[in-house]
């Protein structure tokens, strides 16, 4: 009998604890949704930026951590929030249109409040009056954390895309 009461009391523990971390699994999985979620949204708002001509909001999402760093084609481009936000105004002069688009979206979350996000992307200037314009694809890759002030980007890296020339 007191094998049974044992074994019934062990059983009953597993299913508990059982219980409790499916439960716990349950939270875990909303949390990571919810964070995927909200670093997209903070994209989105990047892309948008881009294309309503607001560089200056755009380069805001480049955090100021002095560890920001950007990488494109395998070399260090800027290793400051200032020095890619700069770079960003400088890709749309006075008197054109930017067009960035993305499509095939990878997101892993990497904490409650950080992510990793891919994108292939398509970024586009044209000018008023049919100046020749100018453009690439690649592919993107941003880490993003939540800060006080919003969802910043931490670092990036950007190359082309498969078979593209430099």
């Amino acid at each position: 009998m007191t094998f049974l009461i044992r074994s019934l009391s062990s059983f009953l523990a597993i299913c508990f604890f059982g219980v409790a971390c499916s439960q716990a699994l349950l939270d875990d999985k909303a949390v990571t949704g919810d964070i995927k979620t909200q670093a997209r949204t903070a994209f989105d708002a990047y892309v948008l930026a881009i294309n309503e001509g607001d560089l200056e909001t755009a380069a805001a999402f480049y955090d100021d951590d002095p560890d920001f760093h950007w990488v494109d084609r395998g070399i260090l481009q800027y290793d400051s929030a200032t020095a890619a936000g700069d770079s960003l105004k400088a890709s749309s002069p006075p008197g054109s249109t930017t067009a960035f688009s993305y499509d095939q979206l990878y997101m892993a979350d990497l904490a409650d409040n950080a992510a990793l996000l891919t994108v292939r992307y398509n970024y586009d200037v044209s000018f008023e009056g049919g100046g020749e314009g100018y453009g690439w694809q690649g592919w993107m890759t941003l880490a993003m954390v939540k800060r006080d002030n919003g969802w910043k980007i931490v670092a990036g890296q950007a190359g082309p895309v498969a078979g593209e020339q430099p």
